[in-house]
This record gives C-alpha cells, sequence and structure tokens, in this order.
C-alpha cells in the first residue's frame, strides 16, 4: 500500500485535519465426536511477564523492544525459570524477534546467554542469526521491575550477513500476579458425520482459579477446519465438562455457529478421550463473515468510543464503488448525529449500534485485502468478551467475540511504515519531507517543538458524552506519557476534537537527532503499540 493509498483508505484523518464441499444452503448438522483423544496436554506453567524499552541496534537505528513470556517459580524454593521471546521495532513495518529459551532468573539477576533470531518483518522477513544478550532485571515490586538489555550478533536476510550490536535498551516490566500456564495437545478421531479430523488445542492454564479457557481446532483438511471456545473450571475427578461455542472456521466452516457438549476424560496411562455432540450451523454462500475486528492502527482489543476495523468477506456489496463508501452524505448529520447504517450496511457491538464511517469491497479497491468496514463504537462500559454483528443488506453474519476493554490507546499512522499522523501548531502538516509524493507537503519537528498527535481508544474525557453525537470534546482527566526516541515527551493537552480522535499536545525533547524518531504514549498503564513514528530535524 502506498503511503497516499493508506491516508486515502482513512479519510477521517483529513476531515479530522482540515476542518471441499460445495456450495450450500444455510445447514445446521448434528454432530459427534468419536475416539478423539491423545496424549495428555503438555503444561508450561509461568507468570506472564511483559517488557518493554527503548534503545538502539547498531548499525540499524533506534528500536523499541518488547519481551513476551512467562516467569516459572521453582518448585524446590530455589531459582526459577523465564522464558519468551524479544521483538525488536523499528517501526510499524520492520522487525525481527530473538527466541529466549528458559533461563534461570530471581528478583534480582544478569543473564548472558545465547538467543536465536527467529523471525522477521519488513526488509527482516525471513531473518536468521543469534544474539548473545545480557539482560539485567531488578524486582521493584511484585508485579513490577525493571530492566537492561544489551549485546552482540549477526542477523543474515537474504544473502546479506550484518554485525549487530544492542545498545542501551532499558525499560520496565510488569508481571501478572496470576499463575498460568500455556497448554497444548493435537488428539486425532472423528466428527460424524463429516469425518476423520485433528484437534488442535491450545489454552491458558489458571492457576488461582483452578480453569482453563482456550480454542480446540477441529482441522478436516488444508481447507476446512472449525473452532470451539471453551472456559470451564476444574473438577477434581477423571471426567470434566467441557462446553464449548462454536466460532467460525475455515473453508466449508466459514463464518460457522453452533454448540458443542463435550466431555474429557483423563486416564491413568497418561492419555484423555474427548467426547461430546452438538449441532453446528454452516452459513449459506455469501452470508457475511468477519475475520477481525480491532482498534484502528491498533490491537485486537477494542475500546468504547473508539475507532475501529472490521475485516472479512462478504462485508460490503461487491459492486461497491472504488474506493469504498463514506458517511459524509449521511442524512443524521442534519440532525447533529452519526449515522448507523451507510449504503445498507451496519454493526453492532455488544447488542448496541455502532457508526459507521466507511467501508470498501476487496472486489473494487485495490488497498482492501478484505471487505472492511471502519466504525465508531457506541458508548458501553462493558468489559470483557462482547459480539461484533456485521450487517450487509440484511442479511447479517454470525457473531464474533471481541475482548473489550475500558481502553485500547492507539496512534493513528499515515502509513504502514508508521508514520503517525501529527501536525505542528499552526496545523501544518508534520511528517518526512516528501511524505506524499505530489501531495500534501509535510516537514519535520524541531528540538523543543511543540507538536499535535492525533491518536484514539483513550477512554473518556471528564465531561459527558451523549452517543450518536456528531460533536465530541472534553479533556482526558490524567494527561498520559509520551516518549519521542526513548526519551521521556512533556505532554500539556490531551482533548477529544471531534468524535473518538484525541489530539495529544507533546514537546519534543531537546536533545532529539534529525530522523525518524519512535514514538510512544502509555496511558492507565497501556501503552500505544510499537513502531510508531514522528520526523525530528534538527
Amino acid at each position: 500500500m502506498t503511503r497516499s493509498a493508506a491516508f486515502t483508505q482513512y479519510p477521517l484523518l483529513a476531515a479530522a485535519l482540515f476542518a471441499v464441499w460445495p456450495a450450500f444452503a444455510q445447514k445446521t448438522t448434528s454432530i459427534n465426536l468419536v475416539n478423539v483423544g491423545g496424549v495428555q496436554a503438555s503444561v508450561t506453567a509461568g507468570t506472564p511477564v511483559v517488557l518493554s524499552g527503548t534503545g538502539a541496534v547498531s548499525p540499524f537505528g533506534n528500536a523499541t523492544v518488547n519481551f513476551s513470556g512467562s516467569q516459572k517459580q521453582s518448585t524446590t524454593g530455589g531459582t526459577g525459570t523465564i522464558q519468551g521471546t524479544f521483538t525488536f521495532f523499528f517501526n510499524r513495518l520492520d522487525t525481527f524477534t530473538v527466541s529466549v529459551s528458559p533461563q534461570p532468573v530471581s528478583k534480582m539477576t544478569t543473564l548472558t546467554l545465547p538467543g536465536s533470531i527467529t523471525a522477521g518483518t519488513g526488509i527482516y522477513s525471513g531473518a536468521t542469526g543469534s544474539v548473545n544478550y545480557t539482560f539485567s532485571y531488578t524486582g521493584v515490586t511484585p508485579s513490577s521491575g525493571m530492566f537492561t538489555l544489551s549485546g552482540t550478533g549477526s542477523i543474515t536476510v537474504g544473502k546479506t550477513t550484518t554485525a549487530i550490536s544492542l545498545v542501551n535498551f532499558a525499560g520496565s516490566a510488569s508481571v501478572t500476579n496470576t499463575l498460568s500456564g500455556t497448554l497444548t495437545a493435537s488428539p486425532t478421531g472423528r466428527v460424524d458425520p463429516f469425518g476423520n479430523v485433528t484437534v488442535n488445542f491450545s489454552g491458558i492454564n489458571s492457576r488461582s482459579s483452578f480453569g482453563i479457557q482456550g480454542v480446540l481446532t477441529f482441522v478436516f483438511n488444508t481447507n476446512d477446519s472449525f473452532n470451539a471456545s471453551f472456559s470451564f473450571i476444574f473438577s477434581f475427578s477423571t471426567s470434566t465438562s467441557l462446553p464449548c461455542t462454536i466460532t467460525g472456521g475455515t473453508g466449508a466452516f466459514r463464518g460457522a455457529t453452533g454448540s458443542l457438549a463435550a466431555t474429557l476424560t483423563l486416564n491413568p496411562d497418561g492419555t484423555f478421550a474427548l467426547t461430546g455432540s452438538g449441532t453446528i450451523t454452516q452459513p449459506p454462500a455469501g452470508t457475511p463473515v468477519i475475520t477481525s475486528v480491532s482498534t484502528a492502527f491498533g490491537s485486537s482489543y477494542i475500546a468504547q468510543n473508539t475507532w475501529l476495523q472490521i475485516q472479512g468477506t462478504n462485508l460490503t456489496p461487491g459492486n461497491t464503488p472504488a474506493g469504498g463508501v463514506y458517511w459524509s452524505n449521511a442524512p443524521e448529520f442534519a440532525a447533529g448525529r452519526m449515522p448507523t447504517n451507510v449504503g445498507g450496511i451496519s454493526v453492532t457491538i455488544n447488542g448496541k449500534p455502532a457508526y459507521v464511517w466507511w467501508f470498501c469491497s476487496a472486489a473494487t479497491t485495490s488497498f482492501c485485502a478484505s471487505d472492511q468496514i471502519n466504525v465508531l463504537s457506541p458508548l458501553d462500559s462493558a468489559v470483557g468478551q462482547v459480539q461484533v454483528v456485521v450487517t450487509n443488506q440484511a442479511v447479517s453474519s454470525a457473531p464474533m467475540s471481541v475482548n473489550m476493554l475500558a481502553i485500547s490507546p492507539s496512534i493513528l499512522l499515515f502509513d504502514t511504515t508508521g508514520d503517525s499522523v501529527a501536525q505542528h501548531t499552526n496545523f501544518s502538516d508534520l511528517g518526512p519531507v516528501n511524505l506524499f509524493p505530489g501531495g500534501p507537503s509535510t516537514t519535520p519537528a524541531h528540538p523543543q517543538e511543540v507538536v499535535i498527535v492525533y491518536a484514539i481508544g483513550f477512554g473518556l474525557p471528564t465531561t459527558s458524552l451523549v452517543d450518536g453525537s456528531a460533536a465530541q470534546s472534553g479533556s482526558l482527566p490524567v494527561l498520559p506519557t509520551c516518549e519521542i526516541g526513548g526519551t521521556p515527551a512533556n505532554v500539556t493537552t490531551a482533548v477529544l476534537v471531534s468524535p473518538g480522535l484525541y489530539a495529544l499536545f507533546v514537546t519534543v525533547p531537546g536533545g532529539e537527532i534529525t530522523g525518524d524518531r519512535l514514538l510512544s504514549c502509555s496511558y492507565q498503564s497501556a501503552t500505544t503499540p510499537a513502531g510508531s513514528l514522528i520526523a525530528v530535524q534538527q
């Protein structure tokens, strides 16, 4: 996607800144699990650990490093272990990952160990290599700590190998108090009447509540599978009830719904059996199917009064005009309201109507990889699993369950690389020179300049909002904290300037050097996704 195409895809920014089975009809089938079983699930128990910091990877430049893993306590009272992955973000597109095998760790520890480069994206796609790293961690409280990271190694991309150094990485750590573990298993058997199946199981075992939640994926072949999500409390008998909700799939089961009443039986020889029955409904061809819901430019979590991106198939008409359809001519605006239905497209979240801003069809718009709808979520204080439903010309999708939080902060972007939507205080556009070839001119920020960064998902302001009003205003009750290039950047104002859109007034640190600098903002223990950039010139 070109930078200009990405900007066209999100004209809200401009508006805010410039004023094997054949085709079938719907069918419900009774299903039975037959001889499904295998070896008892493997368990990797531990306390989830998340680290985030900044530094530089020489010679590539400054980077954000995120660590995601778990810390396992020793069963004998000695030192425990930690394992997971470090991911280095140079922007939203270019990253590479270093895996960390189980290593000893205590409240205050320094580790000097090898790690393997196991994945990459963008210019680091297909990366391999190794890093000898030194990781120092100090526990500050039972749920938080500080870390530093340094090291040397090499990375190979294509036929080019480059020596690298990790320089001055430092940041904070958070540790979830709930002891949990990852469980995996792949039993086999049959789902009658559909045939032989492999069941991929993944889930989380919570030791604090003695419960398991996760997903069973029933795989029939390379094309056809369906998912069954579950959550239950352990019983200390050999058999446990495992109620499941069928939540979509692939191939013939795309958009499937239904339920499965299963029973999990643990055997003395270390194997287990899964029995049960239920029903599955396969929608007719052409039914809208949601494949993903996320905060725009953000995570798979959503929040109230937040701009969201919904993707899938058959979500919009196949003859949608190239470039998509916008809400600009909606009659609701004459009454000061936002529309909940544009061109026959509507969305509900937790049963409440969302506000449809724009949609496109993959059949007519080249930069839409799938059908896409952008909406503003309604005012709703619910937290936890909520259901999202898309209706296209009176035909509704199956509900998709999405995790809703109080906030889901994200910085708006001009492009896939990560150039943040920002302005100078005279409201001219901020960015690298020639960010849009042949289009609006952009200029970098200067050290000590106050700039305006546009963001979403920061929750509600101190003022009361009217759900559906086309005008919103107010300030956050507490100012976010931001960093530019790893240096704290003072935030003087955080104000809601239009529905769901916040303007953050941020001062560029005085010592910033010329170039694309990493930008992040945190609010209520949540941080914007790594890799956002802001252009600076001394």
